[in-house]
């Protein structure tokens, strides 16, 4: 019998886990936005995140192992930061690495920690991703007040060490066999969730670039937009019901929203908003996918299908800036949420 959880501690944990991801996913691709000016070296950063997604791999607990070496590798690198160009390119490098390191520990032990902690507690999946979507939030927060790299790394660290707990206690009470077997995976998408993949990654992945080069922000500045983007998922449930297209649309006159009024308590509003529809979006999805078993596999094929598109999202784009500057961004994104758009109307997806 694994260790067993409250139905209060079991979100918590899980919450907990994913503040200290974010904290080093956000911390990461700004620290990248200042050591290269490339955009398709900064696009390239969350791809490299998602290619776990595309390699077959097992589902094991013991994955998330590989989430701390790699918060940890990155932890002692950020102590070599200098200004010589060769340390730069080592940063820059480890910083690949890490991210690659910790998306397959990501990509492997998601489901089975789910399935664990539910098992043990009894909490539904709402519950869990309620935790998860309010450690985001936790983790893009800590990115605004925990600064520079370093004062980020540790507390990303520190933040991951309850669920590697639950992970030793619940391995040593249920055996060594039940703890090495991986669980095969199902390498399975779908279209509109890869799209709506392709369109966010290619908004995200230049997002720290774009409010460092364009926007003349700082790390607050990026973290706060994140930290509104993450309220507005939390607030799922107020977003009325609406046609799926329709909310594409909303986000796309948010977008020309913040670039025709650069007011900065303006764009976070505009985030808050753009975080609930999207959140609406991965539920509407989610709930159309019965063909995929229960729930913890739905969400794993909307994440599975959002990684795949966000690779090639924020790969694309990456070039398209880099070849005609960054200023095309807004308008290649706008362009990629209309396409959605239309393509889920003619699926007659309704929220």
């Amino acid at each position: 019998m694994s260790q067993s959880l409250s139905r209060f501690a079991a979100p918590i944990l899980w919450g907990t886990s994913q503040a200290g991801s974010t904290l080093l996913l956000a911390s990461s691709a700004w620290m990248v936005s200042g050591l290269t000016s490339s955009p398709f070296l900064n696009g390239l950063l969350p791809a490299v995140g998602a290619l776990p997604a595309l390699m077959n791999l097992g589902f094991r607990r013991s994955g998330y192992w590989l989430q701390l070496l790699g918060v940890s590798l990155l932890l002692i690198c950020s102590f070599f930061y200098g200004q010589s160009q060769i340390a730069k390119i080592a940063l820059i490098i480890a910083s690949f690495l890490t991210i690659f390191v910790h998306g397959i520990g990501q990509e492997v032990s998601n489901i089975p920690l789910q399935k664990s902690i539910m098992a043990s507690s009894g909490v539904s999946m709402r519950r869990l991703q309620i935790g998860q979507e309010i450690g985001v939030l936790l983790g893009n927060l800590m990115t605004a007040i925990l600064f520079p790299a370093v004062r980020q790394f540790i507390p990303a660290l520190a933040l991951m060490f309850p669920m590697a707990h639950f992970l030793h206690r619940s391995s040593q009470a249920s055996g060594v066999q039940e703890a090495s077997t991986p669980v095969k995976k199902k390498s399975e998408s779908n279209s509109l969730c890869l799209m709506q993949g392709v369109v966010l990654g290619s908004l995200f992945g230049m997002l720290a670039l774009w409010v460092r080069e364009i926007d003349g922000g700082k790390c607050f500045d990026f973290a706060m937009v994140l930290v509104a983007y993450a309220v507005g998922r939390s607030l799922v449930a107020f977003v009325p019901k609406m046609q799926a297209s329709l909310r594409y649309i909303l986000i796309v006159f948010l977008l020309v929203s913040i670039e025709l009024i650069p007011i900065p308590v303006i764009s976070i509003l505009m985030f808050s908003v753009i975080g609930a529809l999207v959140g609406a979006s991965d539920f509407s999805l989610v709930e159309r996918l019965e063909s995929f078993g229960d729930l913890p596999s739905r969400w794993q094929v909307l994440q599975n299908s959002s990684a795949l598109g966000g690779l090639v999202g924020s790969f694309v784009l990456g070039i398209i800036c880099e070849v005609l500057g960054l200023n095309v961004a807004l308008f290649a994104v706008c362009f990629g949420f209309v396409v959605l758009a239309f393509a889920v109307s003619r699926k007659s997806l309704m929220a």
